[in-house]
């Protein structure tokens, strides 16, 4: 008896219509987002390995080709600027253990002034190049006391050690390190990796490009926003907003990006008004209704 697949799945199909399911045609293979257009500047010190020399060396310190180094940030608001590292300290490790140490830009200045992309709010997409003085890391300090230096863990009140901050010399702490390392850094070297954490000049393509490959349904909750296309946002999983490659991208509702690793800064009304956290929970609880009735009905 030969068996007519229509018929079968006659009832699946009016089931589907009845809740108002949306017809959509999966493609399995792998898409190609559209090439990125940016200007990153490198020297010669950069290289595959790049991780591994700063991290997988003999000493806690940061050092490329046998030279002692400095990590940051490269971004900030005019009121809120990162702190520079010095060494791989427990916000360093956790960073790298998220997978977002590549926002991070590594230089051997000593100067104090670092090259910097600064924007009045952490939301906007100005900002500008400046150079500015960074604090060093609290943290980097009381680490590196188990090396010897200066009792910063001895140090009591936040006055004091806030005192120490503001005092550190990175001429000095590197004189103090010198034998750990085969050279020392000049006043001369430039950034061995300077990267501007800005979006790619296509890059409302490539969001697009990768939304509509999602059909506009927020990959973490699931919720549909194909009539609201502004309410879904490609997320960059590591932080690194140049980095366009699709293991890297992640299709979320404003609410579910609110949440991502350092995105705290969404988590206001400027950023998710009201309405448009009601209507997005509203469309997950209707979304939960059909897929409870569905599956009521295919018991």
């Amino acid at each position: 008896m030969k068996l007519d697949g229509e018929v079968l799945l006659a009832p699946m199909t009016s089931l589907l219509q009845r809740i108002g399911a949306r017809e959509i045609h999966w493609e399995p293979e792998k898409f190609t987002l559209p090439e990125g257009e940016f200007d990153i500047t490198v020297n010669a010190a950069d290289s595959p390995e790049l991780t591994d020399a700063l991290f997988n060396n003999s000493t806690p310190f940061f050092s490329i080709n046998g030279k002692q180094c400095l990590l940051y940030i490269p971004y900030g608001t005019f009121s809120q600027l990162p702190k520079f590292h010095f060494m791989d300290c427990s916000t360093v490790k956790s960073k790298y253990k998220e997978g977002r140490i590549d926002r991070y830009v590594i230089t051997n200045r000593t100067s104090g002034l670092f090259k910097m992309f600064v924007s009045e709010e952490w939301y906007s997409r100005e900002n500008t190049e400046v150079e500015k003085r960074l604090k060093v890391c609290k943290k980097c300090l009381k680490e590196w006391d188990s090396y010897g230096y200066k009792g910063y863990r001895r140090l009591t009140g936040e006055t004091a050690k806030n005192q120490a901050v503001d005092d550190f010399n990175i001429e000095e702490f590197f004189a103090t390190c010198k034998t750990q390392f085969k050279n020392l850094p000049s006043r001369s070297d430039q950034s061995i990796l300077l990267s501007k954490d800005d979006y790619v000049e296509n890059w409302s393509a490539i969001s697009t490009f990768y939304r509509e490959n999602k059909h506009w349904r927020c990959e973490k909750c699931g919720v549909d926003l194909h009539d609201y296309h502004r309410y879904l946002q490609v997320h960059h999983r590591n932080g690194v907003k140049q980095d366009n490659s699709p293991d890297n991208l992640e299709a979320l509702c404003v609410l579910c990006h609110s949440q991502a690793p350092a995105h705290g800064h969404m988590q206001n009304e400027t950023q998710v008004p009201p309405e448009v956290r009601d209507l997005i929970l509203r469309r997950r609880e209707e979304m939960k209704r059909k897929e409870d009735a569905f599956l009521r009905m295919t018991r």
